[in-house]
């Protein structure tokens, strides 16, 4: 029996190293695997295996639910807040005016028109003296008169023109009030003109509204005052 002879071949020489990073190749892959746990189930992360993981705020869970379901119902305004809170159609609603204490202010109220007006304040002011006209006045001009605001201004000049033909020293003293710098321009003309040719505190009044006023139409009313009382 013949045998047939075996042939030996060489392998070339750039197959091994090749061969040999192939091998080395996968061997690291296979370890990489085993590290990674691949096949085998995940071990769980939390504290306890196999328990539910919460998903939500850290919050959700401590709130109280509503007992009937579905979201809370806001409560009801407090008793007081329902008693601050105006019912609908008494915001623009007016307070009802209250009647006149003085007489002669609601003498002036009664009339319908401007004219009627000052025809009272004359027959109020008939048969009166001195000082209890000018107490009327007084009144009268530090209150709210009647009318528009045309006819209670011009009402209020009527007052103050009535103040200043009054002799003595009350109705001057009204006139020097008259004629302050917070007071509207007209009825401070009104008390200039009547406190020309009266000596004293209205002279002094006069030179130093002549002087020092800011207001030019004031200055030249003072100046003509005092031009006048010569």
């Amino acid at each position: 029996m013949r045998v047939a002879p075996v042939e030996v071949r060489r392998l070339k020489r750039w197959l091994i190293p090749a061969s040999a990073l192939s091998l080395a190749t996968l061997a690291v892959g296979v370890l990489v695997l085993a590290e990674l746990g691949l096949g085998r189930a995940p071990r769980a992360s939390g504290p306890s295996a196999g328990a539910p993981r919460r998903v939500g705020s850290p919050t959700q869970g401590r709130l109280r639910p509503y007992a009937g379901g579905g979201p809370t119902p806001i409560a009801p305004l407090p008793a007081v807040a329902r008693r601050m809170t105006p019912a609908l159609g008494t915001i623009n609603a007016q307070a009802p005016q209250r009647p006149h204490s003085d007489p002669a202010l609601a003498a002036l109220h009664a009339e319908r028109s401007l004219e009627a007006r000052m025809q009272r304040l004359d027959e109020l002011l008939a048969g009166l003296d001195a000082d209890a006209a000018v107490g009327l006045l007084t009144r009268l001009l530090d209150a709210r008169l009647p009318g528009s605001v045309y006819e209670e201004r011009t009402l209020r000049l009527t007052v103050l023109a009535r103040i200043g033909a009054l002799p003595g020293a009350q109705s001057a003293a009204i006139l020097l009030r008259s004629t302050e710098s917070n007071r509207p321009r007209p009825e401070r003309l009104i008390a200039i003109e009547f406190l020309s040719g009266r000596g004293g505190a209205a002279r002094t009044r006069l030179e130093a509204l002549a002087s020092d006023d800011p207001d030019e139409v004031v200055q030249k009313k003072a100046r003509w005052a005092l031009a006048r009382a010569k």
